[in-house]
């Protein structure tokens, strides 16, 4: 706690008492006005931002002065920083629960540890945590060691994790609960898990019940109720007394296209011109400068297997799935293309693939798919060391990367609050970028996984 302090005697000295000894219901009082300018001045000590943006200070507001939130605004506009912030601010402890084990894990290394150093106050919790490193962290976060624990919602399944912040709670207190990508929580979501239901209760049987902090890039007026319903939240908006803000999802940046094709192989053209014109504007910038893009299929694999034979060039073409499309483009772009979805194996799963995958990308043949695994994959992708990753819609969920200027869309998405976050997820560092949907009316002679 001692690190924690010392980066805000600065503050401390202009009127801002230290984190630990600031009750939340104060803070707003003791503040230095204008409020604005002391949040931004905090805000610069922890993440290097010149100014908060409008819908942050507006979360904060609520939050640091206790009270909970739905909030609604733009990917990629800085909502994780709506919890970040008061967790290290704040006596107590923050709970996060996010969807995806890599989402947490993308979280926690590229913006907790690499992009504002709070590695030393934070921890994540889910199932690639072996048994007793996993008890280790659980017994360190009782003692106050963290200030901020990623969980999934399955470890609130387990009692003795309920159990541990039971302890938690007693010692040291948990003051919020935050959560990631909040439409997931509503059965009326895309993306809905049935370990999402009832998370307040269950806090609320061991006796924790925090503050809490939900952030969404999108969610209908259906989904909203049912959240609010889910969390113990006021339906009503903040104007009227209750508990939800929706914030402007204008994305200036992003240009927004359809386009409608003949036939499917049409199509498929016209997405191997798209990315080709990328991987030529790459070639001609400093490797800093290139773009990425993403290309969103339906489905993952059928059930017979994938594809693999290159010689087949024009196998995969019309293929709904992603591991054959990928195989199709890597072997028509001469590229290697990085490979997510939910049922490929991630790192340890499989010990037949670990040769495989083991093996230098760079001497695998164009177009094999055997071995991949997520977490490489990933990061592969992450790292730019590809410029392409072919994914269903479980990727890129409020993953950090900033220079995706194209976001293939190959069917149409479920509904528009998919689009709208698959979309999103392209030019999240403000410079120009594309999100395309590509769009025919035939149907291709492909069977749907069963």
């Amino acid at each position: 706690m001692y690190r924690l302090r010392t980066m805000f005697v600065p503050l401390v000295g202009r009127g801002v008492i230290a984190p630990s000894l600031v009750p939340a219901e104060e803070l707003w009082s003791v503040l230095p006005g204008p409020r604005r300018g002391a949040i931004n001045a905090i805000a610069y000590r922890l993440f290097g931002f010149t100014t908060m943006k409008p819908f942050q200070h507006e979360v904060l507001r609520r939050v640091l002065t206790g009270h909970s939130i739905l909030a609604i605004a733009a990917t990629g506009g800085g909502k994780s920083e709506c919890f970040i912030l008061p967790a290290m601010l704040l006596s107590g402890l923050t709970i996060v629960i996010s969807p995806l084990r890599a989402l947490m894990e993308d979280q926690y290394r590229r913006r907790i540890c690499d992009r504002y150093g709070l590695d030393y106050l934070t921890t994540y919790i889910n199932g690639d945590v072996d048994s007793l490193e996993r008890e280790a962290r659980l017994t360190r976060m009782e003692h106050g060691y963290y200030k901020l624990v990623y969980l999934t919602p399955e470890q609130l399944d387990r009692p003795y994790v309920l159990e541990s912040l039971r302890r938690a709670q007693e010692r040291i207190g948990i003051r919020f609960l935050a959560l990631d990508e909040a439409h997931c929580i509503s059965q009326w979501g895309h993306d809905f898990r049935s370990s999402y239901l009832n998370l307040v209760r269950k806090l609320d049987a061991i006796g924790v019940q925090p503050c809490r902090i939900a952030l969404t890039a999108t969610a209908s007026p259906p989904v909203r109720a049912d959240l609010c319903e889910e969390l113990r939240l006021n339906p009503h908006p903040l104007s009227e007394g209750g508990d939800v803000y929706v914030d402007s999802s204008n994305r200036p940046e992003l240009n927004l296209v359809v386009r409608v094709f003949e036939d499917s192989e049409a199509k498929v053209d016209q997405i191997v011109r798209d990315l080709r014109a990328l991987l030529k504007d790459n070639r001609s910038k400093e490797p800093a400068e290139w773009g990425a893009a993403i290309v969103f299929m339906p489905w993952t694999q059928p059930k017979s297997g994938t594809a693999n034979n290159s010689e087949l060039d024009a196998e995969g073409k019309l293929s709904p799935y992603a591991t054959e499309f990928a195989s199709y483009l890597e072997r028509t772009l001469q590229t290697h293309v990085s490979l997510y979805h939910g049922k490929m194996d991630n790192e340890g799963d499989d010990e037949e693939t670990e040769d495989v995958h083991a093996s230098d990308t760079a001497t695998r043949i164009l177009g094999d798919m055997r071995g991949r695994q997520r977490w490489s994959e990933q990061q592969a992708f992450m790292e730019g060391e590809r410029a392409i990753i072919v994914a269903t819609k479980g990727f890129g969920m409020g993953i950090d990367k900033p220079n995706i200027r194209l976001v293939v869309h190959r069917t149409p998405p479920a509904n528009l609050e998919a689009y709208a976050q698959e979309a999103g997820r392209a030019g999240r560092d403000g410079a120009l970028a594309t999100a395309a949907l590509y769009y025919s009316s035939d149907s291709p002679a492909q069977t749907k996984d069963a």
